[in-house]
């Protein structure tokens, strides 16, 4: 059996400067870019 590697996310931020997690292996949604912090779900929310 295996184990699936933790999902990864771009910290993201749109024109209203509202930020949010995005998955990487997602296209970012128009509006919004990466702002630099990339890893699992913790690291990006924390």
């Amino acid at each position: 059996m295996t184990q699936e590697a933790d999902p990864h996310y771009h910290v993201v931020r749109n024109d209203e400067e509202q930020y949010s997690i995005w998955p990487v292996d997602r296209a970012l949604p128009l509006g919004w870019s990466a702002v630099g912090t990339q890893g699992n779900k913790a690291d990006c929310l924390a």
